[in-house]
């Protein structure tokens, strides 16, 4: 566009006309790219509340305690199978009474060491899944551990978080 300045004067040989329609092409424009932004934020919107209604039913809930209690069980199991072989661990301890290791027969030297080992392998598997829980439970904000939260169809609660167990190496036979 070429001007025309006479003294502190200015004037467009095209006028007003070519402005309004610059302004007017630019904002259809601008509308165009807000329109596909809103068109796209509609789908997430609508994806994001059929996962959040999903998660949220009865349906979807019982399904997430019926996981939980699952797991509770494999923690309590592994937890009575740690405490059986720690019971035997003492039976062969009070069997030799104050007599050091080195010092058992060769039998029960190696079923000693199998059963340390053993009680090693179910204690990091505990520790495993106590992890799990423990990190999935809290995310829900320890939902299944209050009996006015529990879906409909659960019978009880759940405890709320697993202590982690011991994983260092045992020092006697005993332990």
């Amino acid at each position: 566009m070429k001007q025309e300045c006479k003294g502190n004067r200015c004037a467009n040989k095209k006028g007003a006309l070519v402005v309004v329609v610059k302004v007017s092409v630019a904002l259809f424009i601008f509308g165009i790219f807000l329109g596909a932004f809103g068109w796209n934020m509609g789908w997430c919107s609508e994806s994001a509340e059929v996962g959040v209604k999903e998660d949220l039913s009865s349906h979807a809930a019982l399904n997430r305690y019926g996981w939980f209690k699952e797991l509770s069980a494999h923690l309590n199991k592994k937890q009575s199978e740690i405490d059986a072989l720690k019971l035997r661990l003492s039976a062969l301890g009070g069997f030799y009474k104050n007599t050091p290791f080195y010092l058992y027969s060769e039998n029960h030297k190696k079923q000693a060491k199998l059963w340390l080992s053993e009680v090693a392998r179910l204690k990091a598997g505990f520790n495993d899944l106590a992890t799990r829980y423990n990190s999935e439970h809290a995310k829900l904000n320890w939902r299944f551990a209050n009996m006015d939260e529990l879906p409909k169809g659960a019978e009880k609660t759940l405890p709320k978080e697993y202590e982690l167990l011991y994983t260092g190496k045992l020092s006697k036979v005993s332990e």
